[in-house]
Formats: C-alpha cells, structure tokens, sequence
C-alpha cells in the first residue's frame, strides 16, 4: 500500500504485507538512506545465507557503527585509516556470565583505572594459558620515556571495621608444578604482610618460602619491619640443621652475635655438648662434671662457641677421640664457670682455638 503522507511535502508511507506472519521477499540488495526499526516479535536481525553473513560498515569514517540507546553511546566502531578500533565509552561495563560474575570497566569517574572485577561468586581467578613452550608469559611494560618503571600491585583492601593490629595478608606469589604422580604442588611463595597494622605505626613483614621434604612450605628468608624507626630484621634459613652459604665475603657492620640453645643444657658426667647450634650455654648443674665430650664432630670448618653459664668446672673426657676434641690432656682439659671457648671442627675432631679468662687455653682440671 502507497500512501502520501498528508502533511509533509515529498513523503510517501509504503506498507508492505498484510499480518505480522507476511513474508516480504527482496531480491537483491535494500538500501535504507533512513533510520530502519524493527517493531514486530523481539525485534530481531536474522541472517539466514547458508554462506557467510556479515554487516558492511563504511571505510575511514570516525563513527562508522554505533550502537546506542536513546543518546547514550555503549559501543562505536572507528574506520579512520590507521586508527581502525571498537571503542567502549567510559565507565561503561562489560559483563560476562548470566549472572555477571565477571565485568570490566574504565572506570573514568572513579581511579581512572582498568577495573576487572572477578565478583565474590567467583573462584576461578583469570588465567593466561598457551600450549607453546616459554609462552605464556605476562609482559607489564612502560613506553614512557621517563625513569620509571613498571608497578605490580597487591592490595587487600578490607573494610576498616574488620583489621585487625596484624597479620594481615597483603598478597602473595605462588610458583606451582606438578609432582611426578600429576598433581599440581606449591614449591615456593612470596608472601607479604602487614606484622603490624596500627595507623601511625605500621610495620611489614616480606617472607620467602619453598616446599621441603613433603611438601611443607617453610620460610627461608624472612625480612621484619620493627617499632624502631630505620631497623629491619632478616631472618635467614628455616631450622638449627639449616645450612646458609655464602660464595664470597660477608661484610656486617653491627654486632654479630652467634645464637645459643636458649636455656641452658644441664650437663651431668660423661655428658655431651650440643653441637646443633652456633653457641652452646652449658651448666655443670651443681656439681664439677668430668669426661665432657662433643656430641659429634661437627661440619669442616664449623665454628662453635661454648659458655659455662654454671659455678662449677666442666672437664673433657681424657681421650681425644672420646672426647671428640684434638689435643685434649690433663694440662689444658677444664672450661672454669663463667669461661666462653671458641672450637672449630676439621670434620674429625674439634680444635680449640682460644677463650678463657687469663689465657687463650683452657686451664688444668
């Protein structure tokens, strides 16, 4: 049906078919020089060529799709030569799941950032995954031409009401692989925390961890911040069997302080001394004791520091071997309450290298 439209000059309505159910059939192609609507069921497009089906969009045009609701813009397709790119205008969200469990953002009204929002139903996280060798890998790069490099940020943002004044996880890295029956094991983890979370004393801690033995994850470097402005704490290794190398020199510019057992080891007669750690503070425990050794002869090169923390002597065993102590005899046999002896071991026996009180000996028992 053609029907002049009455009130403007030029303009003819056309209606084709008669029902909502009618077919129109074009041969052809259609060109629409107006704004086309789709009015009937859900309006939708449907492309039904067995072939490919596609919309055609103008070359080198700054707009050349939008689409948009009433006048506010969602997505905008740019033809400009050499600047070809679908742009999504700020703050506009892209959601993904049928409950929007993931959506991403440039949150221009907000931190001006790139917000991918993962959602509390999900557990999934993101992952970047590839088949090829060496190949998924995670590039942070700055293009600035500028001093500054790139930045990763791990932050736990809580609600104020719920932190606590420490042990608060700021986040962590974690290295895993699998183990030779194909389950996926944590081997190593960087972890940062807050040790304490008091505004106006805030204070870190940074560990470094490895799995070891069955697959515990320990900490082998631990650095602390402390409540003394510009002191940092390291704590090196896990445990006393524990071994730190160090290839080249070892420079300190404080104290070095060799750390004991804690509290003393109670030595009767024939009893031995701790070798498991760098200072051994032992006690006769009453009486004088005789026929002290080491227990063990210690790693080449080990150096062992032993405190008679006691009011009474402590004697070696007369034998060397028994003793565990090279050149021991009734001369030199005896460390005096009070006396602190330095020994290194040469893998076979200990060596006493000095201490005393009067003389770099040890004193006649």
């Amino acid at each position: 049906m053609l029907e002049g439209e009455h009130a403007t000059d030029g303009e003819i309505d056309v209606t084709i078919g008669a029902g909502t159910a009618s077919t129109t059939t074009i041969a052809g192609n259609m060109t629409v020089t107006s704004d086309l609507t789709l009015n009937g069921g859900d309006g939708a497009l449907t492309f039904n060529s067995a072939g490919e089906n596609s919309i055609k969009i103008p070359d080198n045009n700054g707009s050349a799709l939008i689409v948009e609701e009433a006048n506010n813009v969602y997505m905008k397709f740019v033809t400009t030569d050499g600047q070809e790119h679908i742009q999504i205008p700020d703050d506009t969200i892209l959601a993904f799941g049928s409950d929007t469990d993931v959506t991403v953002q440039y949150d221009e009204d907000g931190d001006d950032a790139f917000v991918v929002d993962l959602g509390a139903g999900s557990s999934g996280g993101m992952q970047i995954s590839s088949a090829a060798s060496a190949n998924a890998v995670l590039t942070i790069k700055n293009t600035e031409n500028n001093v500054n490099g790139s930045t990763l940020k791990l932050v736990n943002d809580r609600a104020h009401g719920n932190i606590s004044d420490g042990n608060e996880i700021c986040g962590s890295l974690e290295f895993l692989a699998d183990d030779t029956d194909g389950n996926i094991t944590t081997y190593a983890s960087v972890v940062g925390s807050a040790a304490d979370s008091t505004s106006g004393s805030e204070e870190g801690i940074l560990q470094f961890k490895v799995a070891e033995n069955d697959g515990t994850l320990n900490a082998g470097l631990v650095i602390t911040g402390t409540s003394t402005n510009d002191r940092i704490d390291v704590t090196l290794a896990s445990d006393l069997a524990s071994v730190t190398t160090v290839n080249g020199g070892l420079t300190t510019k404080g104290a070095m302080i060799a750390g004991d057992n804690g509290s003393a080891t109670n030595l009767a007669d024939d009893a031995a001394i701790p070798i498991n750690v760098a200072c051994a503070r032992v006690d006769a425990n009453g009486g004088a004791r005789t026929g002290i050794r080491f227990n063990g002869s210690g790693t080449i090169s080990q150096i062992l520091v032993v405190v008679n923390v006691g009011g009474e002597n402590l004697t070696f065993h007369a034998t060397e071997g028994t003793a565990v102590l090279r050149g021991t005899n009734v001369n030199k046999d005896t460390i005096l309450p009070g006396e602190a002896h330095i020994f290194v071991s040469d893998g076979t026996l200990w060596n006493h290298v000095g201490g005393g009180k009067t003389d770099e000996q040890m004193t006649a028992g």
